[in-house]
């Protein structure tokens, strides 16, 4: 069988050289030939990448710390310190990239100097939950990346949780196990070297705590100074020993307005301080204990009296200093078993009540969109005038229309009237080519063809430091897809102060909805990069490469602190039962309309007569005597809420009852000035309860605390424009622009003592 066909193959096969030649068909070449190139082209990419990644990793991995040791907010300015002592010494650029709400990445970029020691520190803000961040160093002399590393922190906080910063291992300020225990905070502990030097570093803690023998430097205390001047807490906790407290104190002596007495004082119960904390438990200790002497001259003493001050709380700009003359660090405060509820109140995490004789209010609806006033203020910026958007019915409206014109209106032209069916192949594509053109010239005409600018402004003042904070929103509305440079500057004539910052970058809103940012970040299909410039002047651009899409618009915000010059003069006083006389004037580019003065309990406020509605406006220069009997007062929350009293007598009785009614609060109201009246005053007229709407995002610019300190606060429109936009260079004219002072007004009180904080009896 050796001839069958199966032993012949099989010798075939046998006898076949090892050697396989493979027949390629000519046609098959070209084709080939790019699969080919195309692989050398990504083998030299991956050759290069590594070669790059070798090059810049050539440095050991440095340690790289986002926020308070990984702590951070979602929306507001973070630290990043980069520790490395492998680097030479040298001017570097530190590039940290993170997406916006929109997606869009964006590059911070910060100048820093190697010293030995210190980290090289950053700044940036995330606009999405989840999102990746890369930190590269660049060298500022030959501009190539030295070291880079991404990463996916922890997830960034949301807003409404309240970030504590301690530094020295203060006790009671522990995070809570849970829900039921108060998880609307958390806290961190750090060393005092980490306190950063960069007050807007500061931007996510709603308090500072101080605690034990804590020693600031020069850099961090005027850091301290401008954060807290623009809206932040602090609290220092002292030594008892009078020696070490002063050690404490003296890198902040300069500014902090509470001064230590030369002798301590000997106190030999906490009974105010325990009634403070709100918890009917003993502190610890029998026996006398000398603690240091705390002198000031304004303010408010929440726990002691007069010349045993134990816990007291001063004004400082729009913030405030609370100083606690015990060491939480130590016995016998470490020792309470209540200190976490002293903690508590300290930090204001409590669940936020009514305040007796305030209406209470549901939350919105989340159908509206708004759940946060700095959303409503969002939305007032999103309204162009000359823009006018269609609303979704009129679109739906529109579609049915087209339809029937494609379809019964056009079978019953081609079909009854032409009597040709086959005719539609024509007037199909013209009725498309019709709606086309239409739908153009509708859009157009509605959404416009020119830039467009709305600006919001606010500007706080403190007369008593003379420190001037400028927060200036600006809306860009463009008619192309296209990228722009844009900047933004203060006309204000301020003095230029070696501490004088200014910074801008993108605006957010604390929601879930599209372009909020309490969305978890995913992959967007044709995101865009822009840059922001760190501390920049008045000449700088501040946003370069802005990506803008047609027929929408971009929120920005530029914050400004500086030195205020002497903008305001004011002789205030009371007799600490309410009543305020002296005089006030101020020098601003131009008159204060719709104003009214707030101290206390009232408000003040400029008629012709009692019943006018409008305030005479209070021009530049003019000096206004508050006592003068054409300044009526009224209490300030029933003018905040529109409260009205009626009375209805009693049968048969002579005595009446009494009702009150409130103005409800409208979230959908486009008037800023509602909006930042409410905002000044958010926890006065009751908060959320009030209004329906958190304050998460703007809590630093409710001013209602400074009441309590003894501060008067003015808030008013001025009829003046405080900032110039550019775009690509050239100036714009807004729209819109709404500029709003808050005067913080300093009142001596005549013939009374400091103001005691008690508890209200109805809680």
């Amino acid at each position: 069988m050796s001839g069958s066909p199966e032993c012949s193959l099989e010798g075939q096969i046998r006898d076949r050289p090892s050697r396989v030649w493979i027949r390629i068909s000519p046609r098959k070449l070209p084709g080939l030939r790019f699969l080919g190139a195309s692989l050398l082209l990504v083998l030299l990419a991956v050759a290069q990448a590594s070669a790059a990644d070798t090059e810049i990793e050539a440095l050991p991995k440095s340690p790289l710390v986002i926020g308070w040791r990984g702590t951070y907010l979602v929306g507001a300015w973070t630290e990043v310190a980069i520790h490395t002592d492998s680097l030479d010494l040298g001017e570097f650029i530190v590039r940290i990239t993170a997406p916006d709400p929109d997606g869009h990445r964006v590059q911070f970029s910060t100048p820093a100097k190697a010293v030995p020691g210190q980290a090289l520190r950053g700044h940036f803000k995330v606009g999405q939950l989840g999102s990746r961040i890369d930190v590269d160093l660049i060298s500022a002399e030959t501009g190539k990346t030295v070291w880079s590393q991404a990463r996916h922190p922890v997830l960034p906080l949301d807003p409404s949780i309240r970030l504590v910063v301690t530094v020295g291992h203060p006790r009671g300020f522990e995070n809570p196990a849970g829900p039921d225990q108060g998880a609307d905070f958390r806290s961190t502990d750090i060393a005092v070297a980490e306190l950063p030097t960069v007050a807007k570093s500061y931007d996510s803690v709603c308090l500072l705590v101080i605690a034990g023998q804590s020693h600031l430097s020069a850099e961090q205390s005027l850091a301290l100074r401008d954060w807290v001047s623009g809206g932040g807490r602090l609290l220092i906790t002292l030594p008892t020993d009078i020696t070490q407290a002063r050690e404490v104190i003296r890198p902040l002596s300069d500014w902090l307005p509470v001064k230590l007495g030369d002798t301590p004082v000997t106190v030999s119960e906490f009974g105010k301080l325990e009634f403070y904390s709100g918890r009917n438990v003993r502190i610890p200790f029998s026996g006398r204990m000398p603690i240091p002497s705390l002198k000031l001259t304004h303010g408010e003493v929440l726990a002691g009296s007069r010349d045993e001050a134990l816990l007291a709380r001063v004004p400082l700009g729009i913030g405030s200093v609370t100083l606690l003359a015990l060491d939480m660090t130590r016995p016998p405060l470490s020792k309470w078993t209540e200190l976490p509820s002293l903690a508590r109140r300290l930090a204001e995490a409590s669940p936020e009540g009514a305040i007796p004789g305030s209406p209470t209010r549901t939350l919105q609806l989340s159908s509206t969109g708004i759940s946060d006033l700095a959303t409503q203020l969002h939305a007032v910026q999103e309204d162009f005038s000359e823009v006018r958007r269609a609303s979704p019915w009129l679109v739906m409206g529109l579609l049915v229309i087209f339809l029937l014109i494609i379809g019964p209106l056009d079978y019953v032209l081609v079909h009854r009237l032409l009597q040709r069916p086959q005719a539609t192949w024509l007037t199909l594509p013209v009725w498309s080519v019709f709606g086309v053109v239409v739908s153009l010239y509708v859009a157009d005409a509605w959404n416009g063809d020119s830039f467009r600018i709305n600006q919001l402004n606010i500007v706080n003042y403190d007369v008593d430091s003379t420190t001037c904070h400028q927060r200036l929103w600006t809306n860009v509305y463009s008619p192309l897809t296209e990228r722009h440079s844009i900047s933004v500057e203060s006309k204000l004539n301020l003095t230029a102060a070696a501490g004088t910052s200014q910074q801008s970058a993108w605006s957010g809103i604390p929601e879930k909805s599209f372009g909020g940012m309490l969305r978890e970040a995913r992959a967007q299909i044709g995101s865009a990069s822009y840059q922001l410039a760190s501390n920049t002047t008045a000449s700088d651009r501040a946003v370069e490469g802005l990506p803008l899409l047609q027929w929408s618009s971009k929120p920005l915000v530029t914050e400004i602190h500086s030195g205020g010059g002497d903008l305001v003069e004011c002789d205030l006083q009371s007799n600490g039962v309410g009543q305020l006389s002296g005089t006030l004037k101020h020098r601003l580019p131009g008159p204060i309309e719709d104003w009214f003065l707030a101290f206390g309990n009232r408000v003040y406020r400029h008629k012709k007569n009692r019943d006018d509605g409008q305030m005479i406006p209070l021009a530049a220069g003019h000096l206004l005597r508050v006592d003068q009997p054409n300044v009526f007062p009224r209490e300030l929350r029933a003018y905040l809420t529109g409260k009205v009293a009626t009375g209805t007598q009693r049968e048969g009785s002579q005595a009446s009852n009494v009702a009150s009614q409130f103005v409800a609060y409208d979230a959908l109201s486009r008037d800023p000035a509602d909006i930042l009246r409410i905002l000044t005053f958010h926890h006065e007229v009751g908060g959320t309860r009030y209004t329906g709407l958190t304050n998460r995002m703007l809590e630093a610019e409710d001013l209602s605390h400074l009441l309590k300190l003894g501060r008067a606060v003015l808030f008013g429109r001025l009829n003046a424009s405080v900032a110039t936009v550019k775009l690509d260079g050239a100036e714009l004219t807004p729209d819109r622009e709404s500029t709003f002072v808050r005067l913080v007004l300093p009142v001596t009180k005549v013939g009374s003592e400091i103001k005691r904080d008690l508890q209200r009896l109805d809680k």
